[in-house]
């Protein structure tokens, strides 16, 4: 431990934005523009009957006008629809048995409206959509609002809920009535969120966005903690990373433990919120996925970089600022080793979301050493000038592992292919061994003579590794670059070398 911790590298928050500054925003290019549809909701949901019912007017760009002057899309099975003479339902495929498909005959103007309504309840599996007495839920899994492929979105809704409940979205919203409330988000979304329920709201300000704090029984307390918690985390990475992309930050209280991160709001389960580590730990993680995973959306056909990026920047992060990197490292690693059999192991590159211990050791765990090698090989400065670059290029459209290689590159005018090929797309993890270790004296003190291979199965990787000998004076450490199975080595000491380590 205390080894690891010497050697560490710890990142220099300011001195890196004291170098950086915004160059790397002024000379970003940003990708072509996002297929964005857009959508004016008029909702009312009745929580005590599970109902809901939906006007949705629609504007649809022209590139997903079909040459029939068609459109399609699709739509929860839950929901009946208003059909007209100008929308058709099509032939249900097996791959998508939970919703309907639709064809709507444009005439004129790419805008039409949709009427339906139907029940959504899942007390089981709440996060499938849910509309209860105890909450509503609605987000991308539910099906909830009309999806056009892979298309963005951006909104205005109002939604009338009971007196005495709240309304949550993403972006700006504000209370019309006691009944009615009014949410809007004019960036592209990769899909729409609603949540609702009887809370007490406290609100804070920030330099930066408002902070607000949901909960579904007063506690000033709590609610200061967890607004004065979001300030200094949405400072931190504003500040590291970019613009903080929405208008607030919202800690909500779910009605069934979950630690959700969606775009401007966290929703925690109530004995998630008063854990007393959450603040410090699971809650900065949240936070930051509102520049990863929801301030640039993931392109899953490259694998989801984002959880292991935001692990690394805070998980990771604030045990490093406490002197426990290392340890949080090995532990990510002996994850990786304990949990991930050869039957169940993958490319994180093939990661799109956790389900069980391993492909969260994946996903997270190993996704997270990645970042970790790509810092160690870049530099501080450079590795936070590929962030910012790769943030302000692609905030608001999808991106993949190779934007993040793109974006590294172009900072440190590095050839990253190999590195990345080999972390994102293989599978397994090095094997190191070291071989024919000897002490011998020489005329200036001891060479410390060995070999060191590569005994996974498969090619060898490209590897730098850092090699440690310990002496009773301190520590000597070289780098070895290693691109084949084996490769002898020797490291000169002024004194008696104690251990040697890879």
């Amino acid at each position: 431990m205390d080894i690891h911790d010497r050697t560490e590298t710890r990142l220099s928050w300011q001195k890196c934005l004291v170098i950086i500054g915004g160059a790397a925003l002024l000379s970003a290019t940003l990708p072509a523009h996002p297929v964005v549809v857009s959508h004016h909701l008029e909702i009312i949901l009745s929580p005590d009957d599970g109902h809901i019912t939906v006007l949705d007017h629609i504007e649809v760009p022209q590139s997903l006008v079909e040459d029939d002057g068609s459109v399609k899309f699709s739509l929860s099975r839950a929901f009946s629809l208003d059909v007209s003479e100008r929308i058709d339902l099509l032939p249900s495929e097996t791959n998508q048995s939970d919703v309907h498909q639709f064809r709507v005959s444009l005439r004129g103007p790419r805008r039409f409206s949709l009427r339906y309504s139907g029940r959504l309840r899942n007390a089981h599996a709440p996060e499938l959509g849910h509309i209860g007495s105890q909450g509503v839920y609605l987000g991308g899994a539910s099906d909830w609002h009309p999806k056009f492929g892979l298309a963005l979105h951006q909104f205005t809704m109002s939604v009338e809920v009971p007196s005495g409940w709240q309304v949550v979205s993403q972006g700006r919203g504000r209370s019309l009535s006691p009944s009615v409330f009014d949410w809007q988000e004019s960036h592209p979304q990769d899909t729409i969120y609603l949540v609702a329920a009887p809370w007490t709201v406290s609100v804070g300000q920030s330099s930066i966005a408002q902070v607000q704090v949901h909960l579904r029984e007063s506690d000033e307390t709590l609610a200061n903690h967890y607004l004065e918690a979001a300030k200094k985390y949405l400072n931190l990475y504003n500040h590291l990373i970019g613009p903080y992309p929405y208008a607030k930050f919202s800690v909500v209280e779910n009605f069934w433990e979950t630690g959700y991160g969606m775009p401007s709001f966290t929703l925690l389960g109530t004995r998630v919120m008063r854990l007393p580590f959450i603040l410090h730990s699971a809650y900065p993680h949240e936070i930051l996925h509102n520049w990863w995973g929801n301030g640039v959306y993931v392109d899953y056909t490259d694998g989801n970089w984002s959880e292991g990026l935001t692990a690394y920047m805070a998980d990771h992060l604030l045990r490093e600022q406490q002197g426990f990197g290392a340890q949080y490292r090995r532990d990510a690693m002996q994850k990786y080793r304990n949990y991930v059999t050869r039957s169940a192991d993958f490319p994180i590159s093939r990661f799109v979301g956790k389900h069980g211990e391993a492909s969260q050791a994946v996903g997270y765990s190993k996704s997270m050493m990645f970042f970790h090698m790509l810092r160690r090989r870049l530099g501080n400065d450079l590795f936070i000038a590929g962030l910012r670059r790769f943030y302000a290029q692609h905030r608001f459209h999808r991106a993949g592992y190779r934007d993040l290689r793109l974006a590294f590159e172009q900072v440190s005018d590095q050839d990253l292919e190999s590195m990345f090929s080999q972390w994102t797309h293989r599978v397994g993890a090095p094997v190191l061994l070291l071989e024919s270790v000897r002490v011998l004296p020489v005329s200036s003190g001891f060479r410390v003579q060995a070999r060191l291979r590569q005994a996974q199965s498969g090619p060898a990787y490209d590897l730098e590794i850092p090699v440690l000998v310990q002496t009773g004076e301190g520590y000597r450490e070289i780098s070895l670059k290693l691109d084949s199975q084996t490769i002898d080595f020797r490291v000169e000491t002024d004194t008696m070398p104690l251990r040697l380590m890879v």
